[in-house]
């Protein structure tokens, strides 16, 4: 049987196996693919990474008092 994995979901199927109630949550999933993506290496030319970045600072404008 072949599975087609990425490594976060291998990754996490590895832990399941040990704790059931392992999961990730959004965010840092979203990241996790993000990295992976950039061949696991931060790259930032990279327009995945610049989309991020900008999502990240959207967000962090709207929390500052």
């Amino acid at each position: 049987m072949k599975f087609d994995l990425t490594y976060l979901q291998y990754a996490l199927v590895l832990l399941q196996e040990i704790c059931e109630f392992v999961f990730s949550n959004d965010g840092f999933t979203e990241q996790l693919k993000m990295f992976e993506e950039m061949g696991f290496k931060v790259d930032h030319s990279r327009s995945i990474y610049n989309r991020f970045h900008m999502k990240v600072l959207g967000k962090a404008s709207f929390s500052m008092p």
